[in-house]
């Protein structure tokens, strides 16, 4: 199978032409639909209280966490997330494991 539109074509449930004059249908290639896996990546949020459906049920979560729980003044002055909000958002959203971040751009 060539790749490129043909594909995504397949995939979308369309039925193909190769070059050659082969008509391929999506059943003829495509397997049984396996369930992916979700993976929630958070960076500088300040807050959690909106992010709880998209984090809903997560394989994996990689949140940012600045600062501890006793550094939470700073954090929220700063838009930035605690370790301990990282993980209550987890927990209240069923995550099934999540990493402590903190990504500090090159200046």
């Amino acid at each position: 199978m060539p790749f490129g539109p043909e594909r995504r074509d397949l995939v979308d449930g369309k039925e193909i032409t190769l070059a050659d004059g082969t008509r391929i249908k999506p059943d003829d290639v495509l397997g049984a639909w396996e369930k992916g896996s979700k993976l929630v990546l958070v960076g500088d949020a300040g807050r959690t209280d909106n992010l709880l459906e998209a984090c809903k049920d997560a394989d994996t979560l990689v949140i940012e966490s600045t600062y501890l729980d006793e550094e939470a003044d700073m954090a929220k002055q700063f838009s930035h997330l605690t370790a301990r909000m990282g993980a209550e958002l987890a927990r209240k959203a069923g995550v099934k494991a999540n990493s402590y971040s903190y990504f500090a751009p090159l200046s």
